[in-house]
């Protein structure tokens, strides 16, 4: 008897352990949101980083210099 029920325990077993590992769509959604937000900001400095070294004296670079600093301070213009 036993040994008949060990398969229906371990599939079981399997199937709690799987879907318990299995995120949300909700938890999914708002890591690939989370992960497009990193990517945008990395996108931001890196193009302002360029238009501070391409153009160091025309009005677009002093803005890029703001939106630098507003990004935060691991974008920094002699950073990468």
């Amino acid at each position: 008897m036993v040994t008949r029920l060990l398969p229906v325990f371990v599939c079981v077993a399997l199937l709690l352990g799987f879907s318990a590992c299995k995120k949300s769509p909700k938890d999914l959604k708002a890591e690939q949101d989370a992960k497009w937000r990193v990517e945008q900001k990395q996108k931001a400095i890196k193009n302002y980083q360029d238009i501070v070294k391409k153009y160091p004296e025309s009005p677009f670079a002093s803005k890029a210099k703001e939106r630098l600093g507003a990004l935060g301070p691991a974008s920094s213009p002699g950073k990468k």
